[in-house]
């Protein structure tokens, strides 16, 4: 259970690190410069992977734990992060 422990602090802090480079600098409406599109483009990419990942991870460990801690295990609040971070860099 630690283990699953250990990943959900680590994807919060991804997902904040991930929103902290997609935010950074952009307070004025200027066209972006294709470092920011390069930039944008591997937040979306990365965070689409994550989101879909995560499911697979739950399984993984679900199948490894003590099935009392079986239902704890869960990243939906991590999901949803990554989709709003998706959501909102697309924009």
């Amino acid at each position: 259970f630690e283990v699953f422990r250990t990943f959900k602090k680590v994807m919060k802090k991804y997902v904040e690190t991930l929103q902290n480079v997609h935010i950074r600098g952009r307070k004025v409406v200027t066209p972006l410069t294709t470092e920011e599109i390069k930039t944008l483009c591997c937040i979306v990419g990365t965070a689409e992977y994550c989101e879909t990942t995560l499911p697979h991870l739950v399984d993984s460990i679900t199948r490894t734990i003590d099935e009392s801690y079986a239902e704890r295990v869960t990243f939906e609040e991590e999901q949803e992060l990554l989709a709003a971070l998706t959501s909102s860099t697309i924009k």
